[in-house]
């Protein structure tokens, strides 16, 4: 949620997403923390034509937005 919320401001790069939950930009935490909320179309990319552009970053989807203001009930 972290993630989402610091995305929420505005489009974030990998390392500031990353940085933002206190962790290092290395492929296993991307893999681990920010794959899993682009391929549930929480994040998206802003360049979705050139996914490894240098200058590409990180934005929320309304889906997103919609997990933060209402998360799931944990029963």
């Amino acid at each position: 949620m972290a993630i989402l919320e610091h995305a929420a401001e505005s489009p974030r790069s990998t390392a500031e997403l990353l940085s933002s939950i206190g962790i290092s930009v290395h492929s296993a935490n991307v893999r681990r923390h920010i794959a899993p909320l682009l391929e549930s179309g929480l994040l998206e990319l802003t360049q979705p034509d050139h996914p490894r552009s240098p200058t590409q970053k990180y934005r929320i989807t309304q889906a997103g937005r919609r997990a933060l203001t209402h998360p799931r009930d944990e029963k």
